[in-house]
């Protein structure tokens, strides 16, 4: 498991590189506010956030792929296309930590008459507290057994395990405090299955990768 926190310094920094200067004002309940001369921004606790860009302040740019990959690196954030789960302005991204996919977080693009652009998501704390270590992780093959296991007794039907991965499932608080705790998927050609990495067990966890 990775244990993250809230660094209100360094979330203010990420969004002046994206919004230009800006002051930053408590809403209450951990959530924050600000706003620039390119645009404003609503930040909370739980790692949720919203910005409305103005697009002429900060790139000359109106491919939406530029746009995107422009506002991803100006937040740090490592994120990777869902062709099937977007539409022609609305461009949907699922968030990595240290290469792993984050489950849960994704970040939604809409653009506006190609002149402004609405990001929302959530997203990883700033700051890594801690770690758990890894020696505790069941393997994959003892991963690989108990998924056969489950097959049997579940009756899942598919014909090909396509690949098996580590990724994260992210919980949070809105004191401003994360954990990733580590998921197997193992992905078939009728669809992913996860297990927990520490326990082993079976998860039901939702995912909007395909």
């Amino acid at each position: 498991q990775l244990f993250l926190r809230r660094d209100p310094e360094a979330e203010k920094k990420l969004i002046s590189s994206l919004i230009g200067r800006c002051e930053r004002e408590d809403l209450g309940g951990n959530i924050y506010y600000y706003e620039g001369k390119n645009g404003m921004a609503q930040f909370r606790g739980t790692g949720e956030f919203e910005i409305l860009l103005n697009l002429d302040g900060i790139t000359r740019e109106r491919e939406p792929e530029a746009v995107v990959k422009l506002a991803l690196k100006k937040l740090g954030l490592d994120a990777s296309f869902q062709p099937a789960l977007s539409g022609e302005d609305d461009l949907l991204f699922l968030v990595s930590y240290e290469d792993s996919l984050i489950q849960n977080a994704q970040i939604s693009f809409s653009f506006i008459s190609g002149r402004q652009l609405i990001i929302t998501g959530t997203r990883p704390l700033d700051v890594k507290e801690s770690v758990q270590s890894s020696e505790d992780y069941q393997d994959g093959v003892t991963i690989l057994m108990r998924f056969l296991e489950t097959v049997h007794e579940k009756g899942y039907i598919f014909s090909e395990i396509t690949s098996l991965s580590i990724e994260y499932y992210m919980s949070s608080a809105v004191s401003g405090n994360c954990t990733l705790s580590p998921r197997w998927r193992i992905q078939t050609n009728s669809g992913p299955y996860f297990f927990d990495a520490e326990t082993g067990n079976a998860e039901s966890v939702e995912s909007f990768a395909a």
